[in-house]
């Protein structure tokens, strides 16, 4: 099995950014504690991701969310399965928009909603 964290030209871990730039994991966490120890207020230039100014607080946010995303990308099975299609998601989201609507007759629930939903299901 090969190791799928990138490593930098020195031999040391990397982490990749938005913009696909690689960035040594000793600069990231720098980073991440320089914006944790300013003020939350504090606007910067621009930040990960974005050209736009933004603010400490938002910074951390989206620092956040990407940890986050690269640890749920190496759970096993991400991206895989029926839930992933895009007519799951589709009828999955009709289904929400039917049972969200105050008094509406639903009539039709994807089978492994229906167990769940079966109060709101119109019976012949």
């Amino acid at each position: 099995m090969t190791d799928a964290t990138p490593r930098t030209n020195g031999g040391g871990y990397a982490i990749m950014l938005y913009q696909g730039r690689r960035v040594s994991m000793e600069s990231y966490l720098r980073a991440w504690k320089q914006v944790k120890l300013d003020d939350p207020g504090k606007m910067y230039p621009n930040g990960p991701g974005s050209w736009a100014p933004m603010t400490a607080a938002q910074i951390l946010a989206e620092m956040r969310r990407g940890i986050h995303d690269r640890i749920n990308r190496h759970v096993p099975g991400y991206g895989q399965g029926r839930k992933w299609s895009q007519d799951w998601f589709w009828s999955a989201k009709r289904c929400a928009d039917q049972v969200n609507t105050p008094r509406l007759i639903v009539r039709w629930v994807p089978p492994d909603l229906r167990m769940r939903l079966k109060h709101r299901i119109e019976r012949d």
